[in-house]
């Protein structure tokens, strides 16, 4: 990872990295090299790349590369100038998620120890899938969860998801069967993924979220369904049955509706006593009314 590198002059290293901003650049010599940055969950750094170890144009937006080379000090900073890079095939879609596209970082760590936690090899992949479509994801990081209630800010909606997920992950695991448990943590991590369509830059505003979450998923629903059908069934009544009472249900799903529910009504919650002194106890907010409890002090 990017931030356990040791940066001192000199120090040579192996990085695998997301270029995430390029810049080519000709000198007056007519020689031309690449300034780029690298970045993964835990961090950034700036690279440059001459034409005698890699040509510029190799690189593109959202390659992942491994990369060698050396640390040099350039202008009080440690920078890379790399020896060799070379487009990376196979990596951990989650570390090479960029640190400069969540709001609050630690939401990855978060989303790494989530992921961690499945266990069935074709459940895990659907997610790792996911997670390698860059504008997919570039969305789920980054709109809100809601315009005026709950996590409406930028990120929100990245918040909210991870909160369910892991909500969904600590109450049903060793009471549910592995299979309903893992998926369900996988139902509630992408409970909202429509909402990158309804919220976000396309505002699809006449859809129902729910319903785009099969639609967006849709390839690795099929991928799925190739080698665990009934896998993929099920997380796909998880991903619909739980906003809409009218369908049959698994008794896991009533996990979902309240992780839902108990994330959204607790940001909610610390929207609408954001600015108010810590002796009141209620506060209308939208419409409705949150109400919190004082702490317990022991008398004098």
């Amino acid at each position: 990872m990017i931030a356990n590198l040791e940066m001192v002059h000199n120090n040579g290293v192996q990085v695998t990295g997301r270029v995430t901003t390029i810049e080519n650049i000709d000198t007056q010599s007519g020689s031309s090299y690449a300034k780029l940055t690298l970045e993964d969950r835990s961090g950034k750094l700036l690279a440059f790349a001459w034409s005698d170890s890699c040509h510029p144009s190799d690189f593109c937006i959202n390659d992942v590369v491994k990369a060698t080379g050396l640390f040099q000090q350039l202008s009080y900073k440690c920078v890379l100038k790399l020896q060799s890079c070379e487009q990376e095939i196979y990596y951990s879609a989650i570390d090479l998620l960029p640190a400069s596209l969540c709001s609050d970082p630690s939401l990855l760590v978060r989303l790494e120890h989530l992921i961690s936690q499945i266990t069935i090899p074709p459940l895990k992949k659907l997610v790792e899938d996911t997670f390698k479509d860059n504008v997919l994801v570039k969305e789920f990081l980054s709109v809100p969860a809601s315009f005026r209630h709950h996590h409406s800010y930028e990120g929100g909606l990245f918040r909210h998801s991870i909160e369910a997920a892991e909500t969904v992950a600590t109450s049903t695991v060793g009471i549910y069967p592995r299979n309903e448990h893992q998926v369900a943590v996988v139902a509630a991590l992408f409970h909202d993924l429509g909402k990158i369509w309804t919220h976000g830059k396309s505002f699809r505003s006449l859809l129902d979220h729910s319903y785009l979450n099969l639609e967006i998923l849709a390839p690795r629903l099929a991928e799925l369904d190739m080698v665990w059908r009934p896998g993929a069934d099920m997380l796909r009544h998880m991903l619909v049955c739980p906003h809409d009472n009218r369908h049959d249900s698994l008794v896991i799903e009533e996990a979902i509706r309240y992780a839902d529910r108990a994330s959204a009504g607790l940001d909610a919650r610390q929207m609408a006593f954001a600015n108010e002194p810590a002796f009141k106890t209620c506060v209308k907010f939208g419409d409705r009314r949150y109400c919190r409890s004082q702490e317990y002090k022991r008398a004098a």
